[in-house]
């Protein structure tokens, strides 16, 4: 294992580099924490939690939350999932020559192919819904392997099948000569003229004490008979099934990425961190495979106590109604953890280190990017963003108050309610009552002395104003997030209008939503390019897929293809070409019945 550039842990230029880092890291916490324990707030805004305010005594007063913020998140990311994903191919080449689309076709396949092995939907819609509450969601793009191992184990009856069916085959096979080029076995041909197995039958077991002659010469007979079909033998030992290899995209807390406030640009930040913590064993299987320096883990971990819980995680899985903030960091998978700082600086000497327990570099090449794109592997998703400002503006965040006061009025609402329906009562106080009537019931008869003598405390209805303020409160939200009741669905309620008239009000509607889905887009455009560099670093050469389809399921490409593919432009269609999908394709088709037969075919494509 090659030294550390750095020299070694603990001392010198080494300990100079991961005191400076982690000082600035420290830096961006603690200047961050009052900002990201204000964004959580929003979490209980959305999960319609409650705030406690009645005094003792007062539990029969009412503490009801209401469901606006969920609602009004639940119906923005619908519509910015739905216009993201109106398209498919969801990717496809911008700005791309006719003579190049034959090219790019494999690549765009391949991309649409990661994408649906990534469950795209899935992780766009848990993005955006976090990018609405919060403001900002961060995500990591990396490449890795899926896969399981399972034991098989032979079936008496299964091989006594196969072992019949090959030696019936052995002797009964038509004669057809070897393919040109075919290695002949040592045994020779048969009678027919078909290779011989390396031991001649009966009965051949040969299948059993020596599989890989055995295949060879099974895949040399298939491909000159490819009526004969020669089955494989029954499976025996332990099998890796691979159900996906390739990039994969990560949705990272919150809490867990830190970087300059005050640069409003992923593209321009200068150092980024991600901090993560994984249990002790992870840490030596990386170890004893070659990935990082050993030396350096080993110090790093000298007089570790394993504690790395933060508060902040404990928060956040509190406030997201996970776990309970005193036992979220009760989870015996890590209760010998360690903690491991990504440090990114693009375009620095050193531009990524992999800090263990805030004392050593432990990855193996500090000095070099760890991917082909050149790129830091975090990306963001905002919402609102201010000029000079990193972090986007959640979108309930100006309509915040507004929804703690529309919960306030509706719980005075129900609490008159209450009174009204079960009311309190005043008497005079020359009135006596027995002590069973001191609760009110129905059928209950109570003797006074005089008509006044006995009334309700509260006799007046509800005051207008207690109706109307609502309706104004969800005026402002709704303008505020621009969620109206035709974006959740909602009928018309006033009058009748033309398709034309509605059609124009609902693009108006969508305005915002389109704009936001451009923005969301140039967010996640990077994605296309690094999961292209991720396949030519990583991948086979060539690459060969299985994306399915006819006529070939497999798709296989060129190493030099990936080079070239990330030279092209790539970009989310749904933003920019399928908004309005029904409509384009009405205006395409009327345009192509006046114009059409004047274009060429590249044209028209």
């Amino acid at each position: 294992m090659p030294a550390s550039p750095l020299g070694p842990p603990g001392t010198g230029e080494h300990k100079t580099f991961v005191d400076n880092l982690v000082e600035r890291w420290r830096f961006y916490r603690d200047q961050r924490l009052p900002f990201s324990r204000d964004r959580l707030e929003f979490w209980d805004l959305y999960l319609t939690k409650t705030r406690e305010f009645r005094l003792k005594g007062e539990e029969w007063r009412a503490n009801l939350g209401l469901p606006d913020a969920f609602a009004n998140v639940e119906a923005k990311v619908a519509n910015l999932v739905s216009i993201m994903l109106s398209a498919d191919p969801v990717v496809q080449p911008e700005g791309v020559h006719d003579q190049f689309r034959e090219s790019a076709a494999p690549i765009e396949k391949m991309l649409d192919y990661t994408y649906r092995k990534n469950m795209f939907p899935k992780w766009l819609s848990k993005l955006v819904r976090e990018r609405s509450v919060v403001g900002t969601s961060f995500f990591k793009l990396t490449y890795g392997r899926s896969q399981h191992t399972f034991t098989f184990s032979r079936d008496p009856k299964a091989v006594e099948r196969f072992q019949k069916t090959i030696d019936q085959i052995i002797r009964e096979a038509p004669g057809v000569p070897p393919p040109p080029g075919a290695i002949i076995p040592p045994a020779g041909l048969n009678a027919q003229g078909m290779p011989v197995p390396p031991q001649p039958p009966p009965p051949y077991t040969g299948w059993m004490t020596d599989p890989e002659a055995f295949e060879r010469w099974r895949s040399m007979v298939n491909t000159a008979m490819p009526a004969l079909k020669i089955p494989a033998p029954p499976l025996d030992g332990p099998r890796t099934v691979v159900q996906y290899q390739g990039p994969k995209l990560h949705l990272l807390p919150f809490t867990s990425v830190y970087l300059d406030p005050l640069n409003d640009d992923m593209e321009t930040q200068n150092f980024i961190v991600y901090r993560s913590v994984k249990p002790q064993s992870w840490l030596l299987e990386q170890v004893e495979a070659g990935k990082y320096d050993a030396a350096a883990v080993e110090y790093a971990m000298t007089g570790w106590d394993g504690m790395v819980k933060e508060d902040e995680q404990a928060e956040l899985a509190n406030k997201m109604g996970i776990l309970d903030s005193s036992t979220a960091s009760a989870d015996p998978y890590y209760r010998k953890a360690v903690e491991l700082l990504e440090f990114w600086q693009p375009g620095g000497e050193r531009p990524y280190a992999l800090v263990l327990n805030q004392k050593a570099v432990i990855n193996l090449r500090p000095t070099e990017m760890p991917f082909l794109h050149g790129e830091c592997a975090i990306g963001a998703a905002r919402a609102t963003v201010v000029p000079g400002h990193f972090y986007g503006i959640s979108d309930l965040a100006p309509a915040k108050d507004l929804f703690w006061e529309k919960r306030k009025l509706r719980n005075m609402r129900v609490d008159a309610v209450t009174l009204n329906v079960m009311p309190a009562f005043t008497k005079l106080r020359e009135v006596g009552l027995p002590e069973m009537m001191h609760k009110v019931r129905p059928g209950a008869l109570i003797p006074v002395s005089r008509p006044d003598a006995i009334k309700s405390l509260v006799r007046d209805p509800l005051p207008g104003e207690a109706y109307q303020e609502p309706r104004e409160l969800d005026a402002d939200i709704a303008d505020s997030m621009g969620v109206y009741g035709s974006t959740k669905g909602a009928p018309a309620t006033i009058g009748r209008v033309t398709g034309t008239e509605f059609q124009g009000r609902e693009n108006r509607a969508q305005i915002r939503f389109k704009l936001d889905s451009l923005f969301l887009e140039e967010d996640l455009a990077p994605l296309n390019r690094q999961m292209i560099a991720l396949y030519a670093q990583f991948g086979d050469d060539p690459l060969r897929l299985k994306i399915g389809g006819l006529p070939d399921p497999f798709l296989t490409i060129d190493k030099t293809q990936l080079i070239e593919a990330l030279e092209m432009q790539w970009r989310f269609r749904g933003p920019n070409k399928a908004i309005n999908r029904d409509m384009q394709v009405q205006q395409l088709l009327m345009w192509t019945k006046t114009f059409g037969a004047v274009l060429t075919p590249a044209e028209m494509r």
